[in-house]
Parts: structure tokens; sequence; C-alpha cells
């Protein structure tokens, strides 16, 4: 049980599970200034500090190493992830962009590799011929439109029209969005929906009424 005083208006098993979390890793957020001189000499000789001062630094390159690792061939042990192939994708592009590290020659691979999740009937599946998903639909798009600048196929690889549809075919008269064809209807499938359709425009991106009033229900109130 954490030693904390809730910080929440509601307690819940996930709250609960937080607190707990914050109080377990809590002993590893140290002051480096209050290091001995052996641990902060072994902090600096592995390039975590600079060699004057306590700034902590950035290894860029072992970074870029590793998420190029993970857009490459993944083991065995990757396979209870297959079905999120486009997130792997996403998140690994997602950190390269902000290293400045999207490298030109891997943008053809990336357009590649995930058109071949695009469905005929619109949406992406998590991997080919996989059922179109809220997630990695938002997932592939996003990887997408991070790679575009510099591989205009990219965007012109998703399928905008045949994508429109398969949204609407997934809005309920509550003004939800399921996550898939006969799938679950939740505030994270609608703002998937609401986010892709309003980066890919000309899409009518203005949630209706009825869907703001859908996401206002899940409001947690004291």
């Amino acid at each position: 049980m954490s030693a904390f005083a809730s910080k929440f208006t509601v307690e819940t098993e996930t709250t609960k599970l937080q607190q707990d979390t914050e109080a377990e890793v809590s002993p590893f957020f140290i002051k480096l200034d209050g290091l001995n001189d052996s641990q902060l000499k072994h902090l600096r000789d592995v390039g975590l500090v600079n060699e004057t001062g306590y700034d902590v630094r950035l290894l860029r390159e072992k970074h870029v190493k590793y998420l190029l690792t993970g857009l490459g061939n993944l083991s065995a042990g990757y396979s209870s992830l297959d079905a999120s192939r486009p997130w792997i994708a996403y998140w690994c592009l997602h950190s390269l962009d902000l290293l400045d590290a999207v490298d030109d020659d891997l943008c053809p691979r990336v357009v590649s590799t995930l058109k071949s999740f695009q469905n005929e009937t619109g949406g992406f599946g998590g991997g080919p011929m996989q059922l179109s998903h809220g997630a990695p639909t938002y997932a592939s798009c996003l990887a997408l439109l991070l790679v575009a600048p510099k591989c205009p196929a990219a965007y012109e690889g998703i399928d905008r029209p045949a994508l429109y549809k398969w949204f609407l075919a997934m809005k309920t008269p509550t003004g939800g969005f399921r996550m898939h064809d006969d799938g679950e209807v939740d505030v994270r499938g609608t703002y998937t929906v609401i986010a892709i359709a309003a980066l890919l425009q000309p899409f009518d991106s203005s949630p209706s009424a009825l869907t703001c009033s859908f996401v206002h229900t899940f409001q947690v109130r004291p």
C-alpha cells in the first residue's frame, strides 16, 4: 500500500496502482549533487552526466540505434505484438522525428509496410489482411504523416475517401464511434476518428453536437 496521501478526488483501483507505482520508483529520483565522487564519476564515464556540472545528457546516438532496430526485423519475442505493428512503427518514428533522425532511405520502406495494412473498405488493421481498427488506423496515419515531408507518397498512400466511408460506418446513433466493426463504442474510438479526420483535410472534422454530448458523458464528476 502506498504511503502517499491520495491526490485524487475519486479513488479507484487505477489511482491506487498509480500511487503504488510512484512510491516504488521514488527512491530512484535523487539529486545528482548529493552523490559521492565515485558515483558521479560513473555517471560521467558512461555519458549520462556532463563532465562539468550536473546536467543530464541525452544519449542521442544510442537512442537512434535502438529505435532503428525497432523498425527492422523483430525477433520471435515480438510475435504477441503482431497486431500492434503500426504502433511500434509510430512510436519509433515519432521518437526519431524528435531526434531529427528520420532517414530518407527509411521512408519508402515505412510507406510500403503501412500501406499493406490498409484495407480496401477503409481503415488500417494491425497487419496485412487484419480487420480495420481505430487504434492501428490512428497509429498508421500518424506514422505516414510523420514521414510525408520526406516522402510525398506517404500522404498519397492514405485512401482518404475509403477511410472517410469507414469512419461513417463506425459512427453510432449515440454520436460515438466503434473501434471496429461490431466493436466497442467508447471515447477512445471517438478520439481516434476525430483526430485523424482533423489531420486529413478536407474531411469535415468538426464533431457534431451529438458526438460532443457523447464525450461529455465520460467526464468524472466529484
